[in-house]
């Protein structure tokens, strides 16, 4: 079998195993278990990292155009102004707000 035709094969078994990767919650909808995770770290001298030109804003958009449906962050990224940003885009180019799910730590 030529490599090329298994390319496809393989992307639609690890999309079904991603999509059935979820938590059920008590009001019967269900949240990925697969998020994109918003820190941008940390220098060694424990300074964070923060978004630059609005890196973080676009790669949250992007990964819910994507397919995304989860997104991941904390207060103590001091990010949340970005994811925020981020999903106002998706939202101005696509108008739908079902089944985004953003979860936060508070630290």
């Amino acid at each position: 079998m030529d490599a090329s035709l298994l390319i496809p094969i393989i992307l639609y078994f690890i999309d079904m195993v991603y999509a059935s990767l979820s938590y059920k919650l008590n009001d019967g909808n269900e949240i990925p278990a697969i998020a994109l995770g918003t820190s941008l770290g940390h220098l060694a001298d424990g300074t964070r990292v923060l978004s630059v030109n609005h890196s973080l804003a676009q790669a949250v958009q992007e990964a819910l155009t994507a397919g995304y449906k989860h997104i991941d962050t904390a207060s103590l990224y001091r990010v949340e102004d970005e994811v925020g940003l981020g999903i106002r885009w998706y939202l101005n180019d696509t108008n739908k707000r079902q089944n985004i799910y953003v979860t936060t730590k508070n630290t």
